[in-house]
């Protein structure tokens, strides 16, 4: 798994800030929107904007360990011995997120073979 400050993380009062929970670490800043954007949809969606990607932003390290969970829980052991992940759509999206987040793949490419329209991969060898 990636190696990340440990959240929680929460949006800072202002809400230009993601912290740890007990404020003794700066996550990020998150900059407010301007020129254009700002003008586009207007001021005030654009600081409640702001502190929507400030909570998207400290979620992220418990999306980051629904994402692994949901994983482990499609994973389902075959008759033959073979682990056998269910992978339809929305798990596919949950592994490009969770590969994205970690910089890491979560199924290993020599393992992980498409099987058929039906969405399934078997892992396992």
């Amino acid at each position: 798994m990636s190696e990340h400050t440990p959240g929680p993380w929460i949006p800072s009062i202002h809400g230009f800030n993601v912290v740890t929970a007990d404020s003794m670490f700066s996550i990020c800043a998150v900059h407010a929107i301007h020129g254009s954007r700002a003008n586009e949809i207007g001021h005030e969606a654009a600081r409640l904007e702001l502190r929507a990607n400030s909570r998207l932003i400290a979620a992220a390290p418990d999306l980051l360990q629904a994402a692994q969970a949901s994983i482990d829980s499609h994973r389902v052991v075959s008759s033959n011995g073979h682990e056998v992940i269910i992978c339809r759509e929305a798990f596919a999206a949950l592994v490009a997120a969770l590969e994205k987040a970690t910089g890491e793949k979560v199924l290993p490419e020599h393992l992980a073979v498409p099987c058929g329209e039906r969405g399934l991969y078997h892992w396992g060898g």
